[in-house]
């Protein structure tokens, strides 16, 4: 079959297709390529066998497989990348500050020229995904290199997870530290610096209002505009701030059931048993609805989808997400 070309293959199996109609007047049974007789070939058997239902199924697993390969390194997983390895070093720049933290270099440019190199192999394959072949030294090497920079990145990763006690560590020292003390000393040390600069000092207008708008503010004139507007721009940022906006009216609406650190899920396993009692927290109905707003909103937050900054959004579905999370938090 490699001797018809590249296309060969496809060209035999539609034609194939076509085997159950080629009869001519006497039952002769035709080939679909050139109508003749082909009572006794071996050949029609060896390509019955080869076109079977087996074969139609691994050509299908193979265009899923690609799909799925596509929808996983599309460029928006590409950018959410190099955005964590940015914020990463960030952090790593910030904390290192005070504890000890192992060097975060990694080279994101390297990285994608060596993914494109295996990229650029694999789609060599798929190319002709049921033809023999063999990977070129080349294409080897490129798949070898980008599995080195996959390692390199676990490794990374898994040095600063273990830094996250000492972390932790820092913060409980600093929420137990003598706040009114600290301020104080705070306050005495400006003074000081102050006096010895032998500079003045102006007085800046304070703004009340902005310092009185809150978080929970900020997300729902997020989820507002973008229902307004359709912002293709803001798409992202609405959807992330779903989660937020139930999570403050909640601790609101339900404070004695709802503290702050609270989860929605575990808020509505304790709705459900009090339905339609004296101390009933939500309807039946309200409950379905925080459900389906919870599972919709949790697609775009980083403890319960790790890929959430790159989940795949159709703006309509996010709109109407967007309208009913505003209309819950009115109720």
């Amino acid at each position: 079959m490699t001797w018809l070309g590249k296309e060969g293959e496809e060209w035999v199996g539609k034609g194939m297709g076509f085997l159950p109609s080629m009869r001519v007047d006497d039952g002769m049974e035709a080939c679909p390529f050139c109508e003749q007789d082909l009572a006794g070939s071996p050949l029609l058997r060896h390509y019955q066998a080869y076109f079977s239902e087996a074969y139609e199924a691994l050509k299908t697993t193979i265009t899923e497989a690609g799909k799925a390969f596509a929808e996983e390194h599309r460029g928006e997983v590409l950018g959410a990348f190099e955005r964590s390895v940015r914020e990463i070093g960030e952090a790593c720049t910030f904390w290192g500050a005070y504890i000890d933290l192992p060097a975060f270099d990694l080279d994101t440019a390297a990285i994608m020229r060596d993914w494109n190199a295996a990229l650029r192999a694999l789609r060599a394959k798929f190319s002709a995904p049921l033809e023999a072949s063999a990977l070129d030294d080349a294409a080897r090497a490129a798949i070898n290199f980008y599995d080195g920079r996959r390692q390199q990145v676990a490794d990374a990763a898994g040095q600063l997870v273990k830094r996250n006690g000492d972390i932790a560590l820092v913060k409980e020292q600093a929420a137990g530290a003598n706040v009114p003390t600290t301020e104080a000393d705070l306050a005495r040390l400006q003074l000081i610096k102050v006096r010895r600069d032998g500079q003045g000092s102006s007085v800046a207008e304070w703004d009340v209002h902005q310092d009185c708008i809150t978080e929970h503010d900020r997300n729902h004139a997020l989820v507002a505009g973008f229902v307004a507007t359709g912002d293709p721009a803001q798409e992202r940022h609405a959807a992330m701030a779903l989660r937020p906006m139930l999570e403050a009216y909640l601790r609101v609406a339900f404070p004695a059931d709802f503290p702050p650190g609270s989860l929605i899920g575990p808020f509505i396993g304790r709705c459900i048993p009090r339905v339609g009692a004296a101390n009933q927290l939500l309807s039946q109905a309200d409950i379905d609805e925080l459900r389906a707003l919870k599972d919709y909103g949790n697609n775009f937050h980083h403890d319960t989808n790790p890929a959430w900054q790159t989940q795949a959004i159709n703006s309509q579905e996010l709109t109407g997400f967007c309208q009913r999370v505003l209309a819950f938090a009115r109720k």
